[in-house]
């Protein structure tokens, strides 16, 4: 179940099942920036899908959880959508490079990026 409610200004409460997320808008265009925009949260989700995904293939394949780090970077065009998403996954130095292509594949069967339809990008990085 999803709900809205008005806060104020510019912030919502959005309840998912039985939990509330909020969000807001810059104080530059009335709101209070108390809370990530709703725009932000859409990438946010993304994001979050990917590295659960990520996260689960990490532990079915008993490694270790630590050291894992994900970032989205957007490009946008003239009229502020995306045209293309990269998520760049810094990796442990021990990662073993045989399972690469499946950890990547893994991360692109997120369900939320499913949904998406500007390019997707994945890059590994590995930590030193």
């Amino acid at each position: 179940m999803l709900e809205a409610k008005y806060q104020g200004k510019k912030k919502v409460e959005v309840r998912v099942n039985n939990y509330k997320v909020y969000t807001d808008m810059p104080i530059e265009v009335g709101g209070e920036n108390s809370a990530p925009n709703p725009f932000e949260m859409f990438m946010a989700s993304f994001l979050a899908c990917q590295a659960v995904f990520a996260m689960s293939f990490v532990e079915k394949n008993g490694m270790k959880k630590e050291n894992f780090s994900f970032r989205a970077e957007p490009i946008f065009d003239d009229k502020g959508l995306i045209t293309k998403m990269t998520t760049i996954v810094k990796i442990p130095a021990d990662f073993p490079q045989e399972k690469e292509a499946h950890f990547i594949n893994v991360l692109k069967t997120c369900k939320v990026g499913k949904h998406l339809t500007f390019e997707k990008e994945i890059l590994l990085e590995r930590s030193l």
